[in-house]
This record gives C-alpha cells, structure tokens and sequence, in this order.
C-alpha cells in the first residue's frame, strides 16, 4: 500500500510540520546524537562495551533519522518508509545512549512507530489515545508532594507575577499556594477526561492548546528561562493537538480506507501491541518497573536519583571545565556535590535522565574514566513519597581505583 498517495493534505502539512519540529529538536541536542563531541558518560540500554563500534552505531542511527525525517517534511521518501526510519533510528538510539529518551523523543519515536505500522487513519486514532495518555499520566504524576512544593511553586510564582498589580503574592499562604499550584495537574486532568467524550473533544482541545501556551510563556524568557528545547515541544504539542482532535484529518481515499479497515496484517497487529504497551507501560511506575519519563512524569522532581561527593582533596584532579559544577556539601564537610544535572543542561542542551539507574552508571564511567572511586561518595535515593515527599536513600559501594 503505497501511504504517499493516501495522505490527506491537512496530514501532509501537519507531519511536514511535525518532522521540522523534531528536526530544530535535534538540532538544539545535536551533542547528544552525535558522539565524540562530549565527555558527557554515554550508558547504553544493555551492558556492553563502550567502544568504537557504539559510535558508529549511534552515528548510523543518528543519519538515518535526518534521512527519516527530510524524507517526511519534504516528500522525497514514500511516507510509510520515511516513518520507519525514524521509527528504527529511534530504537538504535534509545539502545546506545538511555539519555537519548528524551520525553519529546520518546513521543516521537512512538508516533513514528504507528505512522510506519499503520494506515494512516488509525494511527491517527491511536495516537489521539496517546495524547489523551499523556496528559493523564502527567496530571497523576503532579498529585505530588515534590511537584506541589518545589516545581508548581516556580510556575505559580512566575504566574502571580504577571498577576502582580492585583494580587500580592506575599499575602497568600501556604496552604492557599498549594491549592493553587494543584490546578495545574486538575486542569491536565479535565483535559484528558474531556478529550475522551465526543461532546467535550474540541472544548478540552482548546483547553489544551490555552495550557500549552501557557507553559510556553512560563518556561520562556519572559518566565523561568528553561531551554529552548522544552519550550519548542510545547508548540509541537500545539500542533498535534489541532492535528488530532480539531482538524478532522482523513485520507483522501474512501476506498482505500475501507481496504485498510478490513485487511489487517501482522505489522498492523504488532502496532496495535505496541500501542497498548505505551499507554498502559506508566500504570508500572509505582512499582518501578516503567520510567519516570517515560510514564510522563513531566516537570514533577519525585523520581529517583543519585548525589555524588567527591573529596575536596580530589577536587585539582579534576577537569577544570568542570569546577563550576562542584558545589561544597553540607552533608559531608570536606567535600563537595556535583551537579551532573546542570552538566548534562550546559553539555548536552538536555535535562539528565531522571533515574537512578542511568544516574549511577553515568557517576561510574565517569568516576572510572577519571580514575577516582576511592575518593568519592555516591549515594541512592529512591522516588520520593507522593504525600510527605520523602525519600529512601543508601550508599553505593564503588570499585577501589
């Protein structure tokens, strides 16, 4: 079946679009799909070796999704091939470096995945389900202490101050400010509810698109200046948005579609397991078997995560690019806390993943590569509380040098 042909043209605008959206994405991380340019730990997905061959692996994977995605914004490739370059450069990706599942990536990856294994129209459907998932997941995810006390209180803070000439924000208490910072997870929450039902779809859909601008102006310069990265895939989301629940897109083809409906083949079963495995995947996160992100645990700070202390004494061992991110412990007199968080921001132009699991094995390939395991101290926590915010937390016993 030859999906060029059956693109309506409202699809074939919006998946132009939606390719140049991931593409100034990439552009914006271009370190991170590009090996050799920073000293940022690579982790891949399995326990490999970490050699020559994984970055010309990552290279590969990195050429055939800039190949995925000019073939999708501009035509050049029959869609259906162009989506399963992205989609199977995605993987190879996400399999050499955990950190390339970045949330936007991840849903990138996804709707790669159904645009390559599905007609078009039922992709579309699945992917609406996807997006309803999204905001669900991210509204449960805020119900949180952390977010309430930490993230929420940014936001509410940038907020209130656009606000200022009518409501003073020091007159508010405690309480009343996290109430208030809990409608943002209720809005997501009315949202995702709204966009199940017919009758609610386009009000919920402009609800959502009125949310996404307002993230947008919050984490832009005019707010909380986060990077532009987070502030473009708002306005991918934007798109998608109009693309799925306001543009009543659909294949020119009648015909084709009824063929389509009525012929449904192994890939299109396989897409189908795919999809049900994504959505209901983050339903896991409680009990750790999903990852935070990947449950779109988004802007919510309760996930799991490790602290590294390294000895003062240690400190002129150290690449001198990297003193700034080096700040003295209060925990541990005499030695100080690496911020690999803002590392990976000014490196990489992306957060850190935000798992213990790929915390702990970057600390180790770093510790080791710099010949420093009997001079630091790494410490676990485990996700926090969702109602006292607290957290478990262990020492890692490192390898002496």
């Amino acid at each position: 079946m030859d999906q060029q042909e059956k693109l309506g043209d409202t699809d074939r605008t919006v998946l132009q679009i939606w390719a140049a959206f991931v593409a100034v994405l990439l552009a914006f991380s271009w370190k991170l799909w590009l090996p050799g340019f920073s000293d940022f730990p690579r982790v891949p997905i399995f326990d490999v070796h970490d050699g020559a061959w994984l970055s010309l692996l990552q290279y590969f994977g990195t050429t055939v999704l800039v190949v995925g995605l000019v073939g999708l914004a501009s035509g050049v490739i029959k869609f259906r091939w162009a989506a399963v370059c992205v989609s199977a450069a995605f993987s190879i990706l996400f399999c050499c470096n955990q950190h390339c599942l970045q949330p936007w990536a991840w849903q990138a990856f996804i709707i790669a995945t159904l645009l390559a294994s599905m007609p078009i129209d039922e992709a579309r459907r699945w992917a609406a389900r996807l997006l309803i998932s999204i905001y669900l997941f991210s509204a449960i995810g805020k119900f949180d202490y952390q977010f309430v006390h930490t993230t929420g209180q940014e936001f509410l803070d940038v907020i209130l101050g656009w606000t200022a000439s009518v409501v003073r924000v020091d007159s508010l208490s405690d309480a009343l400010r996290a109430k208030l910072v809990l409608l943002f997870p209720v809005g997501e929450l009315l949202i995702a509810v709204g966009l199940i039902f017919q009758p609610t779809r386009k009000l919920a859909a402009w609800l959502a698109i009125v949310l996404h601008v307002l993230l947008m102006l919050v984490l832009s310069p005019v707010g909380l200046s986060h990077r532009w990265p987070v502030v473009i895939w708002n306005g991918m989301s934007i798109l998608l948005v109009y693309w799925l629940f306001l543009s009543n897109a659909q294949s020119t083809d009648a015909t084709g579609r009824r063929q389509a409906n009525e012929r449904v083949g192994t890939v299109q079963r396989l897409g189908v397991v795919f999809s049900m495995v994504v959505l209901f995947g983050p339903l896991l996160r409680p009990v750790q078997y999903w990852d935070h992100w990947l449950a779109w645990g988004l802007y919510s700070p309760s996930n799991s995560r490790v602290e590294l202390l390294v000895s003062d004494v240690a400190r002129d061992r150290i690449d001198v690019l990297l003193q700034p991110y080096f700040v003295e412990s209060q925990k541990m007199p005499g030695s100080s806390r690496f911020a690999m968080d803002r590392w990976s921001l000014d490196e990489l132009g992306v957060p850190i993943y935000p798992q213990a699991r790929f915390q702990k094995s970057a600390v180790l390939r770093w510790l080791r590569a710099n010949d420093m395991q009997g001079l630091a101290k790494l410490i676990e926590y485990g996700p926090s509380h969702p109602m006292t915010g607290r957290r478990s937390s262990s020492a890692v016993a490192l390898p002496e040098n």
